[in-house]
């Protein structure tokens, strides 16, 4: 095992990334970009993942979005890269739903199992959902929001889905 071949050092990136060592994943990320000998693929792989860690770890949507859209100038269908731009419209205030979820389509176009698996665009999507469905719960006739069986039935709506 070479450290200093870019493929190498691009395959520990990933290894961290999955363990959640994010800022180790990001650095080796960008060695192996810095290496300029990644095959446009793999490039445009480690450009999506480093566009994540900008937007989840540092909260900077202008390099994570700098960064999706170098991978898909490499590659207009890379699927990671469509995925996390897609989160990064729907993350953003006030969202960009309607490309957001153009883009998410795209996705799921070229691989139909992806809609089964969780990504952070189905997450974020999620979690707004919840949050819309959790404030019509508490929501009363009356206004008050002051519903004893509310967050019972949230519980309930939750466990069913």
């Amino acid at each position: 095992v070479d450290p200093g071949r870019a493929q190498t050092t691009y395959n520990f990136a990933r290894l961290e990334h999955e363990e959640e060592h994010l800022a180790n994943a990001q650095e080796l990320y960008e060695k192996a970009l810095s290496l300029n000998t990644l095959s446009d693929t793999i490039r445009a792989d480690a450009l999506a993942y480093l566009g994540l860690i900008y937007q989840e770890l540092h909260g900077d949507a202008e390099t994570a979005g700098q960064c999706y859209s170098t991978a898909l100038a490499l590659d207009p269908e890379h699927p990671a890269a469509l995925d996390f731009a897609a989160y990064l419209l729907l993350s953003q205030d006030p969202p960009d739903e309607e490309r957001a979820a153009s883009l998410h389509a795209s996705v799921c176009r070229n691989d139909p199992y992806h809609a089964d698996e969780p990504c952070p665009y189905h997450l974020l999507l999620a979690r707004r959902l919840a949050m819309a469905n959790r404030a019509s719960l508490f929501e009363e006739e009356d206004g008050d929001g002051d519903d004893p069986g509310a967050y019972q039935e949230l519980l309930a709506r939750m466990d069913a889905s």
